[in-house]
């Protein structure tokens, strides 16, 4: 479709998109790109119309989750979406090649198909974005023409594979933007700044919060290491009628076994070989008023534990060393990563203590069971670390690399995400760079296929090795999270059955699963 026309204006037009392909790695946004270089792509291809769609398989099916459109009338655009033209896309689609006909309504692979028929479509031009594709390149050409050359089917071909990496992306923001935020009406009830995330399992601890932080019951919290007690338990505390007061915070596994009566009670001075000479005042006694947070609660030494009790049913507690009875009015949280009952079962906690403590429990989930929090929190930690070090400049996350993270295990929760990005922000900074991509995330993955971006003899990755390289990453997570169970793994990755076997069938990893 190129003869007859100026053969200096085709190479300049060909020079622009060519460089605006090479720009697609530092665009902060890759929908005006994909935009623009349809536009583009018209031009070189001389081409009537194009489309673009990019699908979202997570939930089932592969939904729309973007389009553009370039040289469509409403009703153009309409038709394609419609039925016209949608039978040469699902063919490319599922042959994953490129479809090029001279003219579709004689082409014998389309001609018995009333869209096509209807749609009088003539010569197109049309290929999968990805492998497996994750969207879609439609060009139309002017009737009579011919079909597209080879230079055309040439750019199409290049578009729509060093696109492919990023629009996932794309999709995965799409539904992130659509997600509901389950926690929205008890952050309206709320002063709960700390706590981020949107998911429905974080609504529920929410919800647990507004109905007890007004009175003074005492709340054990469980959770494992690192999912975010403490938050929860300061949550607590700024939320009740003791918010102006004391909120004091005791590790109690970080203490010696010698020195928590002490640490807790106060002691009377001289009380013990090398105590001060002054009293000491413990803990209880600064929470006066307020609120005493015990985390590793399991880890009270016995004796603790009985003195512990006697504070919780009477509120009164004796300094070490000292023969009289002190009071304070204490509102009592504890946490613990262990399973308490293990625990009493063993002889190591007190049950009556555990009657006393757990008046009312909440239990954090871990952060494998709330992915729909993985976003919010790694555009959090993101923002929080360059203003908290002030000679950083600002960085986003990739949706890129919100992806890869939503994949991975976590076992540390949100405490390993925050350090993980902290990391990854240290290293787009001294790359020079304005986001934290996959690479900076997890930079053991892959090292020796990283591309080099002072490389300019070659500037172009293999983006189709990429891709695959990080779809076997996402089934491998996921049938390690899922212990091999296709079907759970399958739900996870938020696939439909047959698109999960389909890749699982091209990485190889189908026959080592149960």
């Amino acid at each position: 479709m190129t003869a007859g026309r100026d053969e200096h204006d085709v190479l300049l037009r060909e020079h622009g998109l060519l460089l605006r392909i090479l720009e697609l790695g530092h665009c902060p946004d890759v929908e005006p790109f994909l935009k623009d270089t349809l536009r583009l792509l018209v031009e070189v291809a001389n081409a009537k119309r194009a489309y673009l769609e990019v699908f979202d398989p997570a939930g089932g099916e592969p939904d729309l989750a973007w389009t553009t459109s370039e040289g469509c009338s409403e009703d153009d655009l309409a038709s394609i979406q419609a039925g016209v033209s949608r039978s040469i896309i699902e063919r490319s689609l599922r042959d994953g090649e490129m479809m090029r006909t001279i003219c579709a309504r004689d082409d014998a692979r389309f001609s018995d198909r009333s869209s096509v028929k209807q749609g009088n479509v003539e010569a197109v031009l049309c290929t999968g974005i990805g492998e497996p594709p994750v969207g879609v390149i439609y060009l139309e050409g002017e009737r009579g023409q011919g079909g597209f050359d080879d230079e055309a089917a040439r750019m199409v071909a290049l578009v729509a594979r060093h696109a492919a990496p990023f629009v996932p992306g794309l999709a995965a923001r799409r539904r992130f933007e659509s997600m509901t935020d389950h926690t929205a009406a008890w952050r309206e009830r709320l002063k709960i700044d700390g706590i981020v995330g949107r998911s429905r399992a974080l609504a529920g601890v929410l919800k647990t919060i507004d109905t007890i932080a007004r009175f003074r019951t005492s709340v054990l919290i469980t959770g494992p290491s690192g999912s975010g007690k403490t938050a929860l338990a300061r949550a607590l505390a700024i939320n009740s009628h003791r918010a102006l007061a004391p909120f004091v915070h005791v590790n109690c596994g970080q203490i010696p076994e010698g020195l928590i009566a002490t640490e807790l009670f106060g002691a009377e001075a001289g009380a013990y070989t090398g105590a001060a000479a002054h009293a000491r005042t413990g803990k209880v006694e600064e929470a006066d008023g307020g609120t005493l947070f015990l985390d590793e609660v399991t880890t009270l030494p016995v004796s603790a534990q009985a003195a512990l009790l006697q504070f919780l049913d009477n509120g009164e507690f004796a300094r070490v060393g000292d023969p009289k009875t002190y009071r304070a009015d204490v509102r009592l949280i504890a946490a613990t990563n262990a399973d308490i009952r293990e625990e009493i079962a063993a002889g190591r906690f007190r049950e009556d203590l555990y009657y006393r403590l757990a008046e009312v429990t909440v239990a954090i989930p871990p952060l494998a069971e709330r992915i729909d929090d993985i976003g919010p929190l790694c555009h959090h930690f993101c923002e929080q670390f360059p203003s908290e070090e002030a000679q950083l400049a600002p960085v986003r996350m990739s949706l890129a690399a919100i992806a890869a993270a939503e994949t991975r295990d976590w076992p540390g929760n949100v405490r390993e995400l925050a350090s993980a990005i902290r990391g990854a922000v240290l290293r787009a900074h001294h790359e020079g760079v304005r986001a934290v991509e996959p690479r900076h995330l997890f930079p053991d993955d892959d090292t020796d296929d990283a591309h080099d971006p002072s490389d300019t003899d070659n500037p172009g990755l293999d983006f189709r090795a990429s891709t695959r390289r990080h779809q076997r990453r996402l089934l491998e997570g996921a049938l390690d999270r899922a212990r091999g169970n296709k079907t759970r793994a399958c739900a996870l990755l938020g696939l439909s059955r047959a698109h999960f076997y389909s890749l699982l069938d091209q990485h190889g990893l189908r026959a080592n699963t149960k």
